[in-house]
């Protein structure tokens, strides 16, 4: 079994997989402010639903000021996570998936595994066969739901800095830094890019410009794939995430 990365909702994927993500869709929710109540004490009390919409409500009028709400002024929309929370509870589903595992890593993929990775695949639009190399730095917090088929899918929020390159000359250790100083000094087409799954709060004043591979931009990318992992993991992007599928294991 191999792993296949996944950045968007494919419609081509297994059957399987796409029940797995309507599964966790029903059966889980990234933790905010609101859910951290529930969080103490378990998972399996009943919820008061229009409890939790008057403190959200509540939370909207102090950051908006209540005169802002009382001459007609709204709330902003709910953040997907209460949406989730509230869809659980009325339908009396427990939380199985509440995104419990972290991991952070690293992947190489020389020729021959990379013209098989359709993130890397992308930043060439789509021409696999143009890839011969690439790495891909994952951030990621998910749950791992089992398929009917027996397969595990991970379902959840990431974070990946891709790198792909379409000429690798000599040996060289697949690293960020060794691409982008191929790329420099051999004016290799190596391209760069960042993509965020599972996320749907703003990132504008965070997304680099898109660029031409070279160690400049290499430090550039890197620091605003720290700072968006700092956003959408921290307190203020929680209310945001919205899980989906991340990967899924196939025999190919």
């Amino acid at each position: 079994m191999t792993r296949m990365l996944v950045d968007d909702l494919n419609p081509a994927l297994p059957k399987d997989v796409l029940e797995a993500v309507d599964v966790g869709r029903n059966y889980s929710w990234a933790p905010s402010d609101i859910d951290m109540l529930l969080w103490k004490h378990g998972a399996k009390q009943e919820l008061d639903i229009d409890e939790l919409v008057k403190k959200y409500t509540s939370s909207a009028a102090d950051a908006l000021g209540e005169d802002a709400l009382e001459v007609g002024g709204t709330v902003p929309p709910e953040p997907p996570s209460l949406t989730l929370l509230k869809a659980s509870a009325l339908s009396n589903s427990p939380v199985k998936y509440p995104l419990e595992r972290w991991l952070i890593q690293a992947h190489a993929y020389e020729e021959g595994q990379a013209a098989k990775i359709g993130i890397l695949g992308r930043l060439f639009s789509g021409q696999l066969e143009r890839v011969k190399a690439g790495v891909i730095h994952d951030a990621k917090r998910f749950s791992v739901i089992e398929t009917s088929e027996g397969r595990s899918v991970e379902f959840g929020v990431a974070i990946r800095l891709s790198v792909a390159t379409s000429k690798v000359t000599g040996e060289m250790e697949l690293t960020l830094p060794n691409l982008a100083a191929e790329a420099q000094l051999h004016n290799t087409d190596t391209r760069i890019g960042i993509t965020v799954t599972g996320y749907v709060g703003p990132l504008g004043a965070l997304l680099p410009a898109p660029r031409k591979l070279n160690v400049e931009t290499c430090i550039e990318y890197t620091e605003a794939f720290r700072k968006i992992q700092a956003l959408v993991f921290g307190e203020a992007g929680w209310p945001h995430v919205s899980p989906t599928i991340l990967s899924y294991e196939t025999s190919e």
